[in-house]
């Protein structure tokens, strides 16, 4: 791959692919935690939806009693 190159090249270009590959992790992995994240706030949502709904019903069952 490198065989064309100086040594100071070979060493530069290594040090470039080392940090291409890193940076690659780096941004794939802020993408799953984003992705996570995401899905976490979702949930977190749709229990904080589920919940009022709950309430919801409650009040309109103790109304229907009532009457």
């Amino acid at each position: 791959m490198f065989t064309c190159l100086s040594k100071s090249n070979k060493i530069a270009a290594f040090t470039a692919l080392v940090i291409a590959m890193f940076s690659y992790y780096d941004v794939k992995t802020l993408r799953d935690l984003e992705t996570r994240l995401t899905a976490k706030n979702k949930t977190a949502g749709l229990t904080a939806e589920i919940d009022a709904l709950q309430k919801r019903v409650e009040e309109l069952e103790s109304k229907s009693i009532n009457v």
